[in-house]
């Protein structure tokens, strides 16, 4: 029994070293698409319970989800910061605005902090609907925003969240309140969790 413990690492917070913390970070892809690919099964067993014969748990249909649910997982998690962070920088001036369909500010239109377009909040909302209970009229109403009012408010919520690091004794000055107050006033269909994702 003693081998077996030892074979395998220890994932208890103390016990974890960086090395174990790569390694599970590495495993994440292919855990997330097996374990949203085994809901995708689950979900359609149900509608065949009468008949499970008629089920074929290798439908290509599984996979087209399973990949498209990756790749909205990458946008929230790689492209999106790096998008944000670029916009930050000023590097979205020149690709970026050259892109055919590219989001365009209207005349006058500029901002002195970061912000998100419409089409961001909306692809973010998405990406959380897929993760936890979906909703469907917060799908329809988040679309329902004015895109200058996006970026306007989005722009005032990033100018609030206060910029230091948090410790035992600052937790409550650095919690952003403030900037998710400013995001669900004008936004429709941004409560309290949407504004902690943003």
């Amino acid at each position: 029994m003693e081998e077996i413990k030892s074979k395998y690492p220890s994932f208890a917070p103390w016990d974890i070293t960086p090395a174990t913390f790569t390694q599970l970070l590495n495993l994440y892809p292919a855990t997330l698409k097996e374990s949203y690919k085994r809901k995708l099964v689950a979900i359609h067993a149900r509608k065949h319970r009468k008949h499970p014969e008629r089920m074929n748990k290798e439908d290509p249909v599984f996979d087209k989800q399973t990949n498209e649910y990756f790749q909205m997982d990458e946008w929230r998690y790689q492209t999106i910061p790096r998008v944000l962070r670029d916009r930050e920088e000023g590097k979205e001036d020149g690709e970026e605005k050259t892109k055919k369909g590219a989001i365009q500010l209207k005349q006058g239109e500029s901002y002195d902090s970061l912000f998100m377009h419409k089409d961001e909040l909306v692809q973010l909302m998405e990406w959380k609907l897929k993760h936890g209970q979906y909703r469907p009229a917060l799908a329809g109403m988040i679309k329902t925003n004015k895109p200058d009012v996006v970026r306007k408010t989005t722009c005032d919520a990033f100018k609030a969240v206060v910029d230091k690091t948090p410790t035992r004794n600052t937790l409550e000055e650095t919690f952003p309140k403030k900037s998710q107050d400013i995001l669900m006033k004008p936004l429709r269909a941004v409560g309290t969790a949407t504004a902690s994702l943003i």
